[in-house]
């Protein structure tokens, strides 16, 4: 974001969010520009509010998916409507996809840079979530799309991080045997988040004033709260 966003420009990032990304957006002095995640669409992200909010000034679009808080896990439908829209207003779309092994039911992710190689995407990922090593903070960014478009950014990002990051380099090292060693680990892990999130789900709508979208991937789950306040009533989240 820092090698991309000037003052006076936005990004785009859900709402709600993993605060990551507004955080640092208020630290750049950026104004935040956020689009709704539809409810009633099983938090798919709104395509007609991202539609309105997306401005001359407009830089990219923030998708977490699968979808911290929510759990939601885009649909390919979805992920090409979101590419078409990055091409046709010259956006970058960052995808944060550090959950991407952890799809709860029958889904399938698709990862978005797949959908759209010719739109500038930066795909992040990691090791403590979907390898369950929880402070593993060692992570990666790939950027793809058309190479004219992005080898100046490319460029750009690894000025930022050369000058401001120093590697973990021991931790490196558990990358490739994370991403291409056994991977026996993952059912046995899907179907404890499966038992979990069955469980929280039927407490949520089967308690008064209470209800929850059933995630469908990650490991969280976001319910809405009914609150009385005298003759009406709010709803918030937890």
């Amino acid at each position: 974001m820092a090698a991309l966003v000037n003052p006076g420009e936005n990004i785009l990032t859900p709402s709600p969010d993993y605060p990551l990304y507004s955080a640092v957006l208020a630290k750049l002095g950026i104004e935040l520009n956020t689009y709704d995640l539809n409810e009633e669409d099983g938090w798919q992200p709104d395509l007609l509010d991202i539609k309105r909010k997306i401005t001359p000034r407009t830089r990219a679009i923030v998708l977490i998916n699968p979808n911290n808080p929510t759990g939601s896990v885009c649909s390919r439908k979805m992920l090409e409507q979101l590419a078409e829209l990055a091409r046709q207003h010259n956006l970058v779309l960052f995808a944060d996809e550090i959950y991407d092994k952890l799809i709860l039911d029958d889904d399938q992710h698709i990862a978005l840079a797949a959908v759209a190689p010719d739109v500038p995407v930066g795909t992040f990922g990691g090791l403590s979530k979907n390898y369950l090593a929880p402070g593993s903070r060692i992570g990666w960014g790939v950027v793809s799309g058309e190479a004219a478009a992005v080898k100046p950014y490319a460029e750009g990002i690894g000025k930022l991080l050369r000058s401001r990051l120093c590697a973990n380099h021991p931790e490196q090292y558990a990358i490739k045997a994370a991403l291409e060693g056994p991977q026996d680990h993952l059912p046995e892990v899907r179907k404890k988040l499966r038992v979990r999130r069955d469980l929280t789900v039927k407490w949520c709508n089967s308690t008064p004033r209470v209800s929850c979208v059933s995630p469908r991937g990650a490991f969280y789950a976001y319910p809405r709260l009914d609150i009385p306040e005298g003759d009406a009533s709010r709803n918030m989240y937890w």
